[in-house]
């Protein structure tokens, strides 16, 4: 159904002046190969006055209901609020990528493609983004998101901010916001395998240049904070491998995972690095610090401090541990690969200490003067000696925990 009224003359129809209202009902159309289905419309045309419209429509396997108002010249724009109770980015971009090659020539469609690739990264093809509501608003070449806000993966992720479109000027800046985002099914997904597990909180901002350049995501800038609760590392077991390094019986089993109950840091991203200058952790009976990096890619190498507390450490050292031990450690490798040990500081210390003896008691020709059975014991006593000096070094550092401060006041 259309109503239409027009003043002017059809003979000059740019200076024609009309409004117009469009009445859709049980519509359907097919954009390539795309569907649309069940459509009902009211929209308004106008070259007089401001105007508006809503939709509500299936694309494809998604509802969708949109509501804009477009603005006449001089100050033309146009805002437009969307909503969906299950929306499949994977389905639409392609679509609209395709409908604005047509309509406005190749190359105009880049950034959607790029939306479209990161979509795939972080969704797959079957994950839909739940509740979802996006408000934005276009005037010229900025795109300003007044608000998006969706369910993903368990949690809530909300954001805000603006992009410049422009051929040769294209950049955008985003704050965005996550709350309890399960990070078992986002990191399977990222990765295609289980690594992490946990409840992701964020909030951060995040920014760019040339939207239609691939590597969108190795290209961010940004900064902020996360912290992850009740989470679990699947590829490393952190105290078993102190109990491993420090050759006692009794050491907690090697489950080959790591369990924290809390996990933050404040961070920066650049250059697709994460970057975080003190990453707190705890779990249960241990605590930490750790400064590094770990990047888009899959690396990381971060320096870790971690402190035990007594009833740990007594099952660590038995007899030997009567307070907090603590522990410098180097945490390197890949995400999928990681690699945990001592710090080469520590190592070297233990080193220097030990070979100025050790040099005397090797006789002429680089052996021990005796051979044999002394040589044998030697090296043990050197092997005890040093797991001995190595336990002491150690063994300074457990008064700079916060707890043990904070107990020491008391």
């Amino acid at each position: 159904k259309i109503l239409f009224n027009g003043k002017g003359s059809f003979v000059n129809l740019d200076g024609l002046g009309y409004s117009a209202t469009v009445n859709i009902e049980g519509g359907e159309a097919d954009l390539g190969g795309f569907p649309i289905r069940g459509l009902s419309a009211l929209l308004e045309f106008s070259t007089l006055r401001s105007s508006s419209g809503k939709l509500d429509f299936m694309a494809k396997s998604s509802p969708v209901e949109i509501e804009y108002i477009r603005n006449v010249p001089p100050n033309e724009s146009l805002s437009v609020k969307l909503l969906s109770s299950e929306l499949y980015p994977q389905e639409i971009l392609p679509a609209v990528s395709r409908l604005l090659n047509h309509w406005r020539g190749p190359g105009h469609a880049a950034p959607v493609d790029q939306a479209q690739a990161v979509a795939l990264q972080i969704l797959g093809d079957a994950t839909p983004l739940r509740n979802l509501s996006l408000s934005f608003s276009r005037m010229d070449s900025l795109l300003t998101v007044q608000e998006f806000y969706f369910y993903l993966y368990e949690g809530l992720v909300r954001g805000a901010g603006e992009i410049v479109l422009g051929a040769e000027d294209s950049h955008f800046n985003f704050g965005l916001q996550a709350e309890k985002l399960s990070l078992r099914p986002l990191v399977s997904q990222l990765t295609r395998k289980s690594l992490a597990e946990g409840n992701l909180y964020f909030l951060g901002h995040m920014e760019g240049e040339n939207l239609g350049e691939p590597n969108l995501l190795n290209r961010l800038r940004g900064g902020g904070e996360f912290k992850i609760i009740d989470g679990t590392c699947n590829t490393f077991d952190l105290l078993g491998s102190i109990g491993t390094l420090a050759n006692a019986l009794g050491a907690p089993p090697g489950a080959g995972v790591t369990r924290f109950n809390d996990l933050h840091a404040d961070f920066v991203l650049l250059d697709g690095r994460v970057v975080t200058d003190e990453l707190v952790f705890a779990g249960t009976h241990y605590s930490g610090r750790a400064q590094g990096f770990f990047s888009l890619e899959g690396a990381l190498n971060y320096q870790l401090m971690v402190f035990l507390d007594e009833e740990l450490t007594r099952k660590i050292l038995g007899s030997r541990g009567k307070e907090g031990w603590s522990v410098p450690l180097q945490l390197y490798g890949t995400l999928e690969h990681p690699r945990l040990g001592l710090d080469a500081t520590t190592v070297k210390a233990v080193a220097d200490k030990l070979l100025p003896e050790s040099l005397k008691r090797f006789g002429a020709g680089g052996r021990f003067a005796s051979g044999g059975e002394e040589e044998k014991a030697i090296a043990q006593e050197f092997k005890e000696k040093g797991l001995t000096l190595l336990q002491e070094m150690l063994g300074r550092r457990a008064g700079s925990s916060p707890e043990s401060q904070a107990a020491k006041k008391e």
